[in-house]
């Protein structure tokens, strides 16, 4: 079991926690988890987790020369891997609580790094970070940790509304892997109960195989647009369509 912290370039650093199975790298900018890696049997090293090839690497989008290639987003700046997005997921927009950014505000901000440590109990290793939106007065912390023996990583977060009205809001814990997983005939499974789809027009740019706005509780039986069910537990080839759902 090791945790510890590292530099990756100029102002931009992480922490790097392990165990004998696997390795997580979380940055401090955006929450984001760089690697979540495994020593293959022939001794190499595979990254589960997707760094994109326009993935930034100065301290910030707004002082690169080339800020205009990312839009000015610093979510496009630094996105990799795994984050959390709060208090909103998908494009920008404007509402009620003020502007939202791109994927949420907790994915384009800097998460300050309380303290971390190694457990007495357990001998896991947990790191605690924080991030904090001043302006609309809430909080976001998470505890990241590993535990011996486990290929896990786990996360627990806390949100904490100071302000004196309700927060509404939604919460999504992003996934982006990289090659070979989700190749086709790779197979998925999760834990949810029901599952549903989304309004066409919720993904800009994305075109549905999947009837809009239907409950269904076997994600071995989507409904089609088309007629009859798909399997979205196997990972077809390029179809040219996205599956857009939430469980």
């Amino acid at each position: 079991m090791d945790i510890r912290r590292l530099r990756l370039w100029e102002s931009r650093n992480a922490t790097v926690l392990s165990n004998d199975l696997i390795r997580v790298l979380l940055e401090d900018q955006g929450g984001m988890v760089l690697e979540l890696s495994a020593i293959t049997p022939q001794g190499g090293r595979l990254n589960a987790h997707l760094i994109p090839h326009y993935r930034g690497t100065g301290t910030s989008v707004f002082s690169d020369e080339n800020a205009e290639y990312w839009k000015n987003s610093p979510y496009l700046y630094q996105k990799s891997g795994s984050y959390f997005s709060f208090p909103n997921y998908g494009p920008a927009y404007e509402s009620d609580q003020g502007t939202q950014e791109q994927s949420g505000f907790t994915a384009s901000s800097y998460w300050m790094v309380e303290r971390y440590g190694t457990d007495p109990e357990f001998g896991g290793v947990w790191l605690m970070s924080m991030v904090r939106n001043r302006k609309a007065h809430w909080t976001v912390r998470k505890i990241d940790m590993l535990l011996p023996n486990q290929p896990v990583h786990y996360s627990a977060l806390f949100i904490t509304n100071n302000a004196q009205e309700d927060l509404i809001a939604n919460t999504t814990w992003n996934n982006e892997l990289g090659s070979p997983f989700l190749e086709s005939g790779c197979v998925l499974n999760a834990s949810a109960d029901l599952w549903a789809t989304g309004r066409d027009d919720q993904l800009i740019g994305a075109s549905s195989r999947l009837v809009a706005e239907v409950q269904f509780d076997d994600w071995k039986k989507a409904p089609l647009k088309s007629g009859g069910t798909v399997d979205l537990t196997e990972v077809p080839p390029p179809i040219g369509k996205t599956d857009f759902i939430s469980g």
